[in-house]
């Protein structure tokens, strides 16, 4: 079956969804390389061997601290020991939407980062400060830990603590979303459920936290929309231990409806100094939003002695948006937004009865424009001389930038601030960088912050400026003022094979956007499961394979030299074809730096034919030293194995097949997988994976077995290929394959019963003759839990018991072992199976390669979700074998 005919059904059809793509995220470089092969490596049936197996070869994706293995009654124990890396932090998606000021003077930065809240604490200085929370980050999940969620307010309590406020939940069905920190960045678990409460305002609404302000008393007020049959505004007031205050409103919730039928979202929130609330936002009237403000008692019931009935709309042109509230020390009432489009900021005053103050600006209203320029006022905050601080952001000369205005009590441009009372600020992270302020905050020396968020080429990262007292840049604070700096976005972190050293040192290899663009990665591991700092950069490896392009680059094949030198091959994006990957194989040092004797600066670069993409999946090291390498290659709306010859110098080898390629076929017309491949100790090699030839319209199982030259074994099945069809129209596939002392051939995979694909093993004799002496009619076959479950690793203890690693339908890790004569071995774990949920809330998690140690341990690596919904790499060493 061809890839595109591959992906096509496994989309629709959940029986053939091994691994399921949500694991893998989207990204450009995802994007080019699916168009035009759709790799099977995505459902995990394509695994690389190395010496005698071809077991292990999946993906992955980043590192998260991990607990030992359960205790399970029966169950072995689990560990030295089972951990999970991240590569680093890649850009992401960054911004920071609030800012806050501790009583010592250091700074709170609020922000989102890949689908969760993130906290960040900088010196007075603009310098990450390193004892808070986990290097400076604290990283919060307020609900599910794969639900989205969006910071939108900070608070800071008299007694240090922090409150994050925002939202959570999925598109539709958000929930208003509070936190309580520590000073230190972790949990206040005597708040809530553990530090986080979660409210929903009405059954089935879409809400979303806006504001946040403290009353006098400790409690909390927080308000926003609860967008249902209609969006109203929403506040809710909370107690100090996070439960809701039933004494306000109903229940601690009130609604309020400002224009019947229209949306009404409030975004700002302040407290006055008699108990009595603010709350600030816009409605809808007749299409046109116009700024709204509402005055609540202190129990939750709207004041009529302010404007009418409790509230006051105001419409200062055709399309208005607040976007907070500030209350002066004399009790008048400044509330903010951004007029007709975009094209001027206002700040209204009223007075305490929620009359326009005639006194202010004009008739109540004071207006800035950026010469015409499309613009967005965000944020507002008073400085302790009642001046009126507005941030946002302005178009200024084609880009977008930072922007702050400051106003006179009068509400007129206070010109003693950059000269005019206006400034633009380019962050400038590059020429047409998209710099957007979002939050301000005045500093008690009249400093000014100001924080939101910085585009480079394709991502944001976080951008905080600070500005002196008459509107200059505090050159005293970060890099001349500012500051920019990724958040905590965990790289999408692939691990596709894995190979122990004599030493007993472990190499994991796959691919890693770590920085930017997707990269060959390699990382070693000591024999306890630490980075070897030894290797590369601490540990890790990564290799630009065409740095001239948008890299689409990832590991599939490794395989160690008796010098201790490294071999890795996998594909990347060549560019000569729209969306063609050729196939690069490098070597390394020991020490993971590119071996310059190889190739060109130690990585060769091949295509099976013109334009097609290929993908290897083994390497083999011949006894002369030179290397083969094997793969699949989609070509001509077809795809079919290949095998190429290299010289131990990296060059192709002429005297192998033609021009030294090998380009066999199970059939005219098949639709191959080749999914791995192996050495035999005689020198033969055994290509494994799937094939459509035999009936046109299934899977089955298939191999092919060719002489050290690259012709056929035509001793090996029929004309040196053997398809193993088990049931018509149902799909089989092999995804790795080893040999038994007795030279029989074990394929691990998965065979369709009819209803659900099963884990399976197979043993063939070596002449590819199914060996009906091993367990069932020459097959191994079982479920893991219920549904589908999928075999995907496999290794062979020193009795020859045979372990097999994979997933099953809830997407667990999942180990089986087997009897040598193909029977479930229910003296191993429970009843012959382990199952593990890796990082809870049913992860998705897999096997992609075991290794069977000297003492009968395994080490199982694999691919586990965090608890931020981003895969990683894990390694797991298991106590199983007594």
């Amino acid at each position: 079956m061809s890839f595109i005919r591959l992906v096509t059904q496994t989309l629709s059809d959940p029986v053939k969804d091994p691994i399921r793509s949500r694991l893998f995220g989207i990204s450009k470089e995802v994007i080019v390389a699916t168009q035009v092969r759709m790799r099977f490596k995505l459902f995990i049936l394509s695994l690389l061997v190395f010496t005698l197996s071809a077991c292990g070869r999946t993906s992955i994706i980043s590192w998260i601290n991990a607990n030992p293995v359960p205790a399970v009654p029966n169950l072995p124990t689990g560990s030295p020991f089972k951990i999970a890396t991240n590569m680093g932090s890649t850009p992401g998606n960054d911004s920071a939407r609030a800012l806050a000021q501790q009583s010592d003077g250091k700074i709170i930065v609020g922000g989102n980062s890949v689908q969760a809240m993130e906290i960040t604490r900088l010196t007075t200085a603009g310098v990450l400060d390193m004892t808070f929370g986990s290097a400076g980050y604290s990283r919060i999940h307020v609900g599910l830990v794969h639900s989205a969620e969006k910071l939108n307010a900070l608070l800071i309590q008299p007694d240090g603590k922090i409150i994050v406020v925002g939202s959570s939940g999925s598109w539709g069905t958000g929930d208003f979303a509070v936190a309580r920190l520590n000073a230190d960045g972790s949990f206040d678990t005597s708040f809530g459920v553990g530090g986080k409460v979660i409210t929903d305002i009405s059954s089935g609404s879409d809400d979303e936290a806006y504001a946040a302000a403290l009353q006098a008393d400790g409690k909390i007020l927080v308000a926003g929309k609860m967008a249902g049959t209609t969006q109203d505004f929403a506040i809710v007031r909370y107690n100090l231990n996070g439960t809701l205050d039933t004494s306000f409103g109903t229940g601690g919730k009130l609604i309020l409806d400002i224009s019947a039928g229209g949306a009404d979202v409030a975004n700002g929130i302040a407290v006055q100094s008699d108990g009595k609330i603010i709350v600030t936002g816009y409605t809808t009237v007749g299409g046109s939003k116009d700024l709204a403000i509402a005055r609540i008692s202190s129990v939750g019931a709207l004041d009529n002695s302010f404007g009418n009935a409790g509230v006051v709309v105001t419409s200062i042109n055709s399309d208005d948006l607040s976007f907070g509230v500030a209350i002066q020390a004399d009790g008048k009432i400044l509330q903010g937004g951004t007029v007709q489009y975009g094209t001027m900021w206002s700040v209204i005053r009223y007075t305490t009865a929620g009359v326009l103050d005639g006194t202010f600006g004009s008739g109540g209203i004071a207006t800035t424009t950026f010469g015409g320029a499309t613009t967005q006022a965000t944020a507002m905050t008073l400085q302790s001389d009642g001046k009126i601080v507005i941030a946002g952001f302005a178009v200024v000369g084609g880009s977008t930038d930072f922007a702050s205005v400051r106003l006179a009590t009068t509400g007129a441009l206070d010109t003693t601030f950059n000269g005019s009372g206006k400034l633009t600020i380019d962050i400038g992270l590059n020429s047409y960088s998209s710099d957007n302020a979002y939050a301000v905050l005045a500093q008690a020396d009249g400093k000014i912050v100001l924080a939101g968020d910085a585009s480079t080429d394709f991502f944001t990262n976080y951008a905080i400026y600070r500005i002196s007292a008459v509107g200059i840049q505090d050159n005293t604070f970060g890099v001349n003022g500012q500051v920019t700096f990724d958040g905590l976005s965990p790289s999408l972190d692939e691990m596709h094979v894995m190979v122990k050293q004599p030493d007993g040192k472990i190499i994991q290899a796959g691919r890693t956007n770590a920085t930017g663009t997707m990269n060959f990665i390699l990382v070693r591991s000591n024999k306890d499961g630490s980075l070897d700092s030894t290797f590369g950069v601490s540990g890790k490896v990564i290799t630009d394979i065409n740095p001239a392009i948008e890299s689409a680059d990832s590991i599939s094949a490794i395989a160690l030299q008796g010098d201790g030198k490294i071999l890795v091959s996998g594909y990347y994006y060549n560019g000569a074809v729209f969306g063609s990957l050729g196939f690069a194989t490098a070597r390394y040092n020991a020490n993971g730096v590119l071996d310059a004797t190889f190739g060109t600066g130690g990585i060769v670069v091949a295509n099976a034919y013109a334009g097609s993409s290929d993908d290897p999946v083994g390497i083999i090291i011949q006894s002369d030293g030179k290397i083969i390498v094997a793969g699949h290659s989609y070509h001509g709306g077809l795809n079919n194995a290949f095998l190429a010859r290299f010289t131990s110098s990296g060059v192709l080898d002429s005297s192998f097949g033609s021009s030294g390629f090998v380009l066999p076929t199970y059939g005219v017309g098949s639709y191959d997988s080749t999914t791995s491949a192996i050495a035999q100790p005689d020198g033969k090699i055994l290509v494994v994976g799937s094939t459509d030839a035999a009936a046109g319209t299934d899977d089955d199982m298939a191999m092919m077995r060719f002489l050290p030259d690259g012709t056929l074994d035509v001793s090996f099945g029929t004309g040196g290929k053997m398809i193993a069809n088990f049931n018509s129209g149902l799909h089989d596939g092999i995804s790795c394959v080893t040999l038994l002392s007795d030279g029989k051939i074990l394929a691990a995979g998965y065979i369709n019963n009819g209803t659900d694909n099963q884990l399976a093993v197979v043993r063939f004799n070596s002449n590819g003759a199914l060996d009906t002496s091993f367990g069932a009619s020459g097959k191994f076959m079982t479920t893991v839990g219920s549904g589908a479950s999928y075999g995907t690793a496999m290794a062979l203890q020193s009795d020859e018991k045979i372990v097999i690693g994979g997933t099953d339908n809830n997407s667990n890790i999942v180990v089986v072992r087997a009897t040598s004569s193909g029977f479930l071995d229910t003296s191993f774990a429970v009843n012959g199976q382990f199952v593990l949920d890796f990082s809870g809330n049913h992860s998705i998690s897999y096997v992609s390669s075991l290794l069977v140690e000297s003492d009968d341990q395994i080490l199982v690596g694999g691919t586990t979700t965090d608890t931020f919904d981003i895969n990683d790499f894990f390694l797991m060493r298991l106590n199983f074998f007594m």
